[in-house]
């Protein structure tokens, strides 16, 4: 027979009416598992049978037949438990025909997700002959080895015929078919090329010194990548034939032009060290056979390097030790591993800054520049201009995780900016920068353009730190309206959530000197007013300043302020201004009285006949907010229907929701006839909330009034559809039949869209066909209008 014929790694398998066969050796041996037995058969004759005890009899099972060194056979059984757990099961031919079991576990990983083990035989040939060897090892589903599609053994033992048992064992693994040759080569320290970043990241390796075959202590190979020649990696303490250690490689776009690779010395300490001899380098598609000189390293040449052909693109990297010059020196150690790519160069950074605007290597050309640090943050500013949007968008989300100081006015010029996702990227590493930022934002708050303003007061409040607090603070005072009201409610908003930012503006707040016209201090006693933390000593020093105050804006500000503070205010203060000449003084005094009292005070009563309009609008407030409407109903209605003034008239309409029903609808039955559109929209919106028969009778008399506003008909027949009332269907179907035709007025369509949804609102039969009867002769809007309704079919009213 020829050597080459000697190769049985899988004969036959032949699954068959619930059985299994195997067949080896030139027919002279057949192996069957059928109903959980395994029949050995020699030469025709049955010799053995084996009864596997757990196998389940209804379940299929497989056995492969593996053609050993010596003419020896081994019998790879896959089966299943009646408990339902796969197992694999290995038998060797013993003499005379007879069956040794040598394997028997389950297949299934075990553990928690991504660190799941295992145990498993596999028939590898280690010695070269061409016939496998039986053997076991762990795997893990978290050790992997490049262009292996299977887990690879670790922990590898071989089963020893003579002693009948699985022994520990040193053996190279296979390199791959037509491996690429490479010899290694020192040079010294001082022509050595630097990587731009790190390429490499460990994935695993296959054994550590000192785990005692205990896979949870698998390791990845960090100090081959961690730069310091002092650490090391020690795959066994022998020669760590066969043992390997991958890595993901972090660019596949810049191929690998070269490997180094340092042993330990030689003696380190009082441990002597062996030089590797030979290893393989797999990649995803490739294997290249390393061959390291002989010499011995030298502090001016230690480490070796590896020329690749070709630069070598590829996601993995794996290193497997085939070989050591001598074992008997000691254990093999290795310090580190570098790959150097093609941009490893000192143009490197400007050819990685200038792919930025290449849609094909922009990715990772980012990634790589992240890593590259300080550098690369002068590269960006001086290619800044020739890159586009999308590669500024990258480089601002390089800079922003670099997070350098150098790189603050390039980030806060992007936070303030017009392109959302650049300012978005940006703000992340103004944030991680913190107070290194503020300087930069600072200088923004005096930007003639309000987006950029905007942008900086959200970003200093976002850091909420002192100094930002201190940068808002000092930028309080200054500007338009617009500007101090963001300033003050995001200072407010900052020192709310933060009982060390309120201490750290009440300082500030003592800082500022008096007198009260002080436009900065009035912002910053506002911004303190909304932060309980402060309220009592905002309190005293208001009531100090107002007592000084001569002029009216400073007693109306100040008047404000106490407003705000509530119940912590000097109400005498109040109480004085309350009776104040200016009728602004007056009704902002009578605001502030409103917040906290659980009767009608003597002097809100009279306010509520003030002759000034403002102060009896104060006053209504403060009664409403009070919730003691319900006490003064005569007044309010006569407020409602004889003030001379809309607004005053609308407020007290609004108020009717605190009566009792029967007198709201008598106020409401009056003000929604009122000349004003907005008292009346006040009644009407009074009548939606009330719930009271009587209040779709006001309802509906909007809904049929020929000369009633566009608004107030829309907003009652939201109202009705709210309220599900079938009685404005009529109605209803008449608005929309107005809007629905197709030469139908603006306002017109608007009312028909708002009848149509109030229509669909209250879903029944009637409604149904209201809708498509419109339909039939409608314009673009309200066809649409009347195609959702339909839709959603009385669904609001079914709830």
């Amino acid at each position: 027979m020829k050597p080459g014929n000697r190769i049985f790694t899988l004969i036959v398998s032949v699954v068959c009416f619930g059985a299994a066969y195997s067949w080896a050796g030139e027919d002279r041996i057949r192996a069957t598992f059928k109903q959980g037995k395994v029949i050995l058969q020699v030469n025709g004759r049955v010799t053995h049978t084996k009864k596997i005890a757990d196998a389940d009899p209804n379940v299929e099972g497989t056995i492969n037949s593996i053609h050993l060194a010596e003419n020896r056979f081994a019998f790879d059984l896959r089966y299943t438990t009646t408990a339902g757990v796969a197992v694999q099961a290995v038998f060797i031919e013993q003499p005379a025909g007879r069956l040794k079991r040598i394997w028997n576990e389950p297949t299934a990983l075990k553990g928690d997700l991504g660190e799941r083990v295992g145990r498993a035989v596999r028939f590898e040939d280690l010695t070269g002959d061409g016939l496998p060897e039986t053997v076991a090892g762990t795997i893990a589903e978290n050790v992997r080895l490049c262009q292996s599609k299977s887990l690879p053994l670790l922990f590898r033992q071989v089963y020893d015929w003579r002693k009948g048992r699985f022994r520990p064992i040193l053996a190279r693994r296979p390199g791959g078919t037509g491996p690429v040759d490479i010899r290694g080569y020192r040079i010294p320290l001082k022509d050595h090329r630097t990587p731009l970043v790190r390429h490499l990241s460990p994935l695993c390796v296959s054994r550590a010194a000192g785990d005692r075959q205990n896979p949870s202590l698998l390791a990845m190979p960090v100090v081959l990548t961690d730069g310091d020649p002092t650490t090391h990696w020690t795959p066994i303490p022998a020669n760590g034939a066969g043992e390997f250690a991958t890595f993901n490689v972090l660019s596949q776009t810049y191929g690998i032009s070269r490997i180094g690779i340092l042993p330990v010395s030689t003696t380190t300490g009082r441990q002597r060290f062996d030089q590797p001899q030979t290893a393989f380098l797999r990649t995803d598609d490739q294997v290249y056979h390393l061959t390291f000189p002989a010499d011995e390293p030298n502090q001016e040449h230690p480490m070796v390097w590896f020329d690749f052909p070709q630069p070598v693109r590829t996601g993995c990297l794996s290193l497997i030790i085939e070989s050591t010059r001598d074992s008997a020196a000691g254990p093999l150690g290795l310090a580190e591993i570098i790959a150097l790519t093609e941009v490893d160069q000192p143009a490197g950074i400007d050819q990685l800054v200038a792919d930025l605007n290449n849609s094909q290597l922009r990715g990772e050309a980012a990634r790589l520049l992240e890593q590259v640090g300080e550098e690369a943050i002068t590269r960006i500013r001086a290619s800044w201009s020739k890159l586009d949007k999308q590669a500024r968008r990258l480089a601002i989300d390089v800079l922003a995780k670099v997070g350098s100081a150098a790189a603050i006015d390039l980030l806060v010029e992007a936070a303030v900016g017009r392109d959302p996702i650049a300012a978005q990227n940006a703000a992340r590493g103004i944030t991680a920068a913190g107070d290194r930022a503020i300087p930069s934002l600072v200088s923004e708050l005096g930007s003639d353009e309000v987006t950029r303003f905007t942008a900086a007061v959200k970003l200093l409040a976002a850091l909420g730190s002192p100094a930002a607090i201190d940068g808002l603070a000092g930028a309080c005072g200054k500007g338009d309206h617009h500007r101090r009201a963001l300033l003050r409610e995001t200072l407010a908003g900052v020192v709310g959530r933060s009982p060390q930012g309120a201490e750290h503006l009440g300082s500030l707040i003592e800082a500022v000197p008096l007198p009260a016209e002080n436009e900065r201090s009035l912002d910053l006693m506002r911004a303190g007013a909304e932060s309980p933390a402060l309220t009592i000593a905002l309190a005293e020093r208001v009531a100090n300043q107002y007592q000084q105050a001569r002029t009216f804006d400073d007693r109306y500000r100040l008047l404000g302020i106490m407003v705000q503070l509530g119940s912590d205010a000097d109400q005498g203060r109040l109480l004085e201004a309350a009776a104040d000449p200016d009728p602004l003084i007056r009704a902002i005094a009578i605001s502030g009285l409103g917040r906290d009292t659980s009767g009608i005070a003597p002097v809100l009563k009279q306010a509520l006949s003030d002759e000034a309009p403002q102060v009896r609008l104060a006053s209504l407030e403060s009664v409403e907010r009070a919730g003691q409407l319900s006490t003064i109903p005569s007044e309010l209605v006569a407020i409602a229907t004889t003030d001379p003034w809309p607004h005053v008239r609308a407020r007290a309409t609004q108020g009717a929701v605190q009566l009792d029903p029967k007198i709201a609808i008598t106020l409401l039955t009056k003000t929604i006839a009122d000349r004003s559109a907005t008292v009346r929209l006040a009644a009407l919106n009074s009548a939606i909330a009330i719930a009271d028969v009587g209040a779709n009778r006001i309802i509906e008399s909007r809904l049929t009034a020929s000369d009633e506003t566009a608004q107030i008909k829309a907003k009652a027949a939201f109202g009705a559809g709210k309220r599900c009332q079938q009685t404005a269907l009529p109605a209803l179907f008449d608005l929309l039949q107005k809007g629905a035709e197709p030469l139908a007025q603006h306002d017109e369509i608007a009312t028909a869209v708002a009848a149509a949804k109030a229509i669909g609102a209250i879903g029944t039969d009637e409604a149904k066909g209201m809708l498509e009867k419109a339909s039939r002769r409608s314009n673009p809007a309200t066809d649409k209008a009347i195609a959702e309704a339909l839709k959603s079919l009385g669904n609001a009213c079914r709830q």
